[in-house]
């Protein structure tokens, strides 16, 4: 389970600002959902807009009411997503092209250098997993980051239809990111 905290400054540039991710129990998962709700309410007036998926079927609206009631006196919302979640290559199962679908306007915009994380303890775990995808079986904080990313633009994807593979390349140029791999003796960039 994954959920970031995104923002769009004025100029249109969107940041990561955090990121809460785990394999956590049901409970444990919905503690940490509450307790964040509550986090940022603080923080930011209860202006924070919570948005959970909503898969396709009844089990997905279900999950999905239960959501919303946990949340009730919090800005939340459901946003109906649909496509295969997921996809077998080799024996591993990596993201579908639904979850790819919804990353592209992401990776465009972070491409362009219009999407910043900012620098704390999650930041590594977000890059390392945004590098990866699609071609590594771990995609919640992508599948968060481009959720956030696609409310906040008004981008809604739901229905896949014929999909292209991005590149099988993984590198972090591809979203935009420079890793200093130097032990911080070699140059900054931006």
């Amino acid at each position: 389970t994954a959920g970031v905290l995104m923002a769009r400054t004025r100029d249109g540039v969107c940041w990561i600002e955090d990121a809460k991710y785990g394999k956590w129990s049901a409970d444990e998962r919905n503690r940490v959902i509450v307790q964040t709700a509550h986090e940022d309410a603080a923080r930011y007036g209860n202006t924070v807009q919570i948005w959970g998926e909503q898969e396709g079927g009844s089990a997905g609206k279900e999950i999905s009411d239960q959501f919303i009631k946990m949340l009730a006196g919090f800005p939340v919302y459901r946003r109906t997503v649909g496509g295969r979640g997921t996809r077998k290559v080799g024996g591993q199962v990596l993201p579908g092209d639904a979850k790819v679908l919804r990353a592209q306007g992401l990776a465009a915009q972070a491409e362009a250098g219009n999407v910043r994380i900012r620098r704390a303890k999650f930041t590594e775990d977000v890059l390392c997993e945004l590098c990866s995808f699609p071609e590594s079986e771990y995609a919640d904080i992508v599948d968060a980051c481009s959720h956030a990313f696609n409310v906040l633009c008004g981008m809604w994807t739901t229905d896949p239809g014929p999909v292209t593979r991005l590149s099988r390349t993984v590198n972090g140029e591809r979203f935009g990111v420079h890793l200093d791999r130097s032990g911080g003796r070699g140059r900054q960039r931006d």
